[in-house]
């Protein structure tokens, strides 16, 4: 009888793993460690290197909204950093910036923290919003 699609990839799963143990247990010890303990500011301490003190004086600071869109934090804040550091894995500290709601934290991460970048698409929604006020004001006529 032939194996089906998952019992197949199961065991890909299965053989990858045992032959990458020591790899996996390496780059996923000390981060499941802490996810397994489920507190928030341990977490931000290892990736982030701040502490629970830091981000409560830097939330107090921004008065508890989003360093960008400055609307107040519905849920945990995001911590920014310069990703041309360190990398995306962890923060060294010294690269912090702000805390972010999650829509400004992925909007900075999909312009890949580039300035031109920015510029270019404040531009091109200017672009249109001009030819929108033209169109409305034509119509007028």
């Amino acid at each position: 009888m032939a194996e089906s699609k998952e019992e197949r990839l199961r065991a890909y799963h299965k053989a990858y793993h045992l032959a990458h143990r020591a790899k996996i247990k390496a780059k996923c010890g000390a981060w499941r460690e802490l996810h397994k303990a489920e507190i928030p500011h341990k977490k931000r301490a290892y990736r982030y290197g701040i502490t629970e003190e830091e981000f409560n004086r830097k939330l107090s600071a921004q008065g508890s909204a989003c360093a960008i869109c400055e609307e107040l934090f519905k849920k945990a804040p995001h911590v920014d950093h310069d990703h041309t550091c360190c990398g995306h894995k962890k923060a060294c500290g010294v690269c912090r910036r702000g805390l972010l709601c999650a829509r400004c934290n992925l909007t900075l991460g999909a312009v890949r923290d580039s300035i031109p970048l920015l510029n270019r698409a404040v531009s091109y929604l200017a672009k249109y919003r001009r030819r929108e006020i033209l169109e409305v004001e034509g119509s007028d006529a």
